[in-house]
């Protein structure tokens, strides 16, 4: 993944500041930047057809990293770090001389001071990469928290060198486990956590009890659904409970149905974790995941036949209002199949509803 710098800088030789300007680049900017493979661009880089301030201010938005000589008192130089940082702070690295004073407004923000003497370049080099670095590692937890086309960013996060992934991972986790820190920022950690398959399930446990937010909750054991690991059965026996609301049951059986097709949950545990006694809200999504994904599913008529055994109504409504979203469609193999289990078992049933829809089911 190539990292991309802006350099905001005097670039005028008639306007004062330029020399201060053209040895930071040459000398500080573009060395350091060349050193850890960052390709820097300023402004006289832009020549397309179009406004020059336009591409600019683009520029500045997509650059990883953007340099600024703070030392004049140029316009074009302070509009362009005021817009920096009202965009992206974190990501600006500001230079002035010793006797150079700051606007207090911009005193707060990341700027590094230098003298003109013996060595100064050396003590700058070994700071400014520090900070580089520091930024760039923020940039990608940041990437990975707002990430919405996620084969993309993993395809990004590989090309990452295994020490910069290790660092990512460890903030993504710091966040995360940061309780001061939003709810909403905690789901994406963990979504993100799960994309990178970076998630011990077992240190999860406690996130999983009542005392934690439901929505928290929800995202925790929906990103079951990417593990490539079996979720214990310590774990599922704590989320499904009978004191646990509605959409963390929800959640716990889309994922649990995902987890069986994966290999990951043996039949057997499956029907007693999910099935055997469960929860109505847990048969019911179970029942509507399979039959979304009747033709995917390993052995969805299996269980399907095994949900059928169930008298609640809210079950077997499923099943119909399937069958009319599927019935003016050509049917799978599976579907056929599913057709003839349902009025085999609805046929010989007691109770007046299956015979209903029994009926109906002959009539399509």
């Amino acid at each position: 993944m190539q990292r991309t710098a802006f350099i905001i800088r005097v670039l005028n030789p008639e306007k004062p500041g330029f020399q201060d300007s053209k040895d930071l680049t040459e000398e500080i900017f573009k060395p350091i930047c060349e050193n850890l493979n960052i390709v820097a661009k300023d402004a006289s880089d832009f020549n397309k057809t179009g406004r020059i301030s336009e591409q600019v201010l683009q520029a500045i938005r997509d650059s990883d990293i953007v340099f600024a000589d703070a030392n004049s008192n140029n316009e074009n130089v302070w509009f362009e770090m005021g817009y920096c940082l009202r965009e992206n702070p974190e990501k600006l690295i500001y230079l002035f001389k010793e006797s150079r004073k700051i606007p207090f407004d911009v005193a707060d923000f990341r700027g590094v001071s230098y003298s003109n003497t013996v060595g100064y370049f050396r003590r700058l080099e070994h700071d400014i990469t520090l900070t580089i670095r520091e930024i760039l590692i923020k940039s990608d937890v940041n990437r990975l928290l707002k990430a919405k086309d996620w084969k993309n960013e993993l395809q990004n996060f590989q090309k990452l060198d295994e020490g910069t992934q290790s660092l990512v991972i460890a903030e993504i986790r710091k966040i995360f486990n940061n309780i001061s820190r939003a709810i909403e920022t905690r789901k994406r950690a963990i979504i993100a956590l799960s994309h990178l398959d970076q998630l011990d399930y077992n240190e999860l446990m406690h996130y999983l009890g009542g005392d934690t937010d439901d929505g928290l909750r929800v995202v925790i054991i929906e990103s079951f659904r990417l593990a490539n690991q079996a979720v214990s059965d310590e774990i599922w026996a704590k989320i499904i409970s009978k004191d646990q609301r509605f959409p963390i049951l929800r959640a716990a059986a889309k994922s649990g149905a995902i987890q069986y097709n994966k290999g990951l949950i043996s039949k057997d545990r499956f029907n007693e974790i999910f099935l055997d006694g469960a929860e109505w809200v847990v048969l019911k999504h179970i029942a509507i995941i399979m039959l979304e994904n009747l033709n995917a599913y390993s052995n969805s008529l299996i269980i399907l036949r095994k949900l059928l055994k169930d008298n609640r109504e809210e079950i077997y409504n499923r099943f119909l209002d399937w069958w009319y979203e599927i019935k003016d469609t050509p049917l799978t193999e599976n579907e056929r199949d599913l057709k003839q289990v349902l009025l085999e078992s609805w046929s010989n049933s007691e109770v007046p509803g299956k015979l209903q829809i029994a009926d109906k089911l002959k009539s399509t």
